[in-house]
């Protein structure tokens, strides 16, 4: 049997046993389809990182020393001032053991293995690529910077249905947190939120909008500039957050600047399709994940209008819509795709 260690910050679990509220992990809905997809072909996986799960996903095996493996696949973490000490604004307080045990797995599996690093925020420097050349990394983007970096964009199943297609409560929604998005906020919700107000449709954030760190010290005003025109909410538990997704007429999925330049669809893109939610995209975006039709431009306040009028069976012929053209066009996005390349990359 094929044994794979994980790296991975954050939680492996089935979605109705969420129960950590106050976590930046945004791969809460792939990560259980990841797993369960090499559990189907009789892979082994043994999570390396601290078990934060309070029930982890059935089969999923833990370990915090240096267990025999076959191959080390590491959702890449990045110093910030919870986990590196050498951080100005480090507290010892707030302490996560993320990238010091992160470190010390590369170097013990280090040339013994195959090393695979999935850089899932961009943020992988030159210098970290120089002193392991051994390292095989890839990362969620289309179109990668480095030509030496392998392209496995995130994925879904697309057989998966969290809840039945609703009519929505009057509102527009974004789940998820504030890192890097103000211009995408600014152009695609609060620039609309006028018309929203006179069509009585409330613009709903959910994330740690309200969570003012040392790393984010414009926020506070930021968000009481946008407060004017968008409800700012605290976290929500994963199922939570997808209940409010489903009960909503849209999202449109704001994304950094980077993402755009490179093409990193992120989990968002999934979970609304998983929660019967119609989703836009910025035009900005290089891909039409949905189809030229949702991409957000100009008319996207009349769209969204439209879409809060119409029926059920309405709504289900559009989310039918986006499933087929992603599903169709971006074969790269399905779990089975990306198990495959890794598979391939770790021989």
């Amino acid at each position: 049997m094929t044994i794979m260690g994980f790296s991975y910050w954050g939680f492996c679990e089935e979605y109705n046993n969420s129960s950590i509220i106050e976590t930046p992990d945004g791969g809460r809905f792939t990560r259980p389809i990841f797993v369960k997809e090499l559990l189907k072909r009789n892979i082994e996986v043994i999570a390396l990182q601290q078990r934060r799960e309070t029930y982890p996903l059935n089969g999923l095996k833990f370990d915090e020393g240096f267990p025999e493996i076959d191959f080390l696949f590491i959702e890449y973490r990045w110093g910030t001032w919870k986990n590196d000490i050498r951080n100005v604004n480090f507290k010892a307080d707030y302490y996560e053991s993320d990238l010091d045990r992160q470190t010390k797995l590369i170097n013990l599996y280090y040339g013994k293995i195959p090393i695979i690093i999935w850089d899932t925020d961009l943020k992988v420097t030159d210098d970290f690529i120089k002193k392991y050349p051994k390292i095989i990394f890839t990362e969620p983007s289309f179109f990668p910077l480095r030509s030496s970096i392998i392209s496995m964009p995130y994925f879904t199943d697309y057989n998966i249905n969290l809840f039945d297609v609703k009519i929505p409560s009057r509102q527009i929604v974004y789940i998820g947190s504030n890192y890097e998005r103000y211009w995408a906020l600014e152009k695609y919700f609060f620039n609309i939120g006028d018309k929203c107000k006179n069509a009585n449709i409330a613009i709903n954030f959910y994330g740690n909008w309200l969570n003012f760190s040392v790393e984010r010290p414009e926020q506070k005003e930021k968000i009481k500039h946008y407060s004017s025109k968008i409800n700012f909410n605290g976290r929500n538990n994963f199922i939570e957050g997808m209940k409010i997704l489903n009960d909503s007429i849209a999202t449109i999925h704001l994304t950094k600047q980077s993402y755009c330049d490179f093409g990193l669809i992120t989990p968002r893109y999934f979970e609304s399709l998983a929660c019967n939610c119609p989703a836009f995209i910025p035009k900005e975006f290089p891909l039409e994940l949905y189809g030229r039709k949702f991409m957000a431009d100009k008319n996207l306040f009349d769209t969204i209008d439209f879409i809060s009028t119409i029926s059920l069976d309405g709504r289900k012929n559009i989310i039918g819509i986006q499933k087929e053209h992603a599903e169709k066009y971006f074969p790269e996005t399905k779990v089975s795709y990306f198990v495959d390349s890794l598979l391939e990359i770790a021989k």
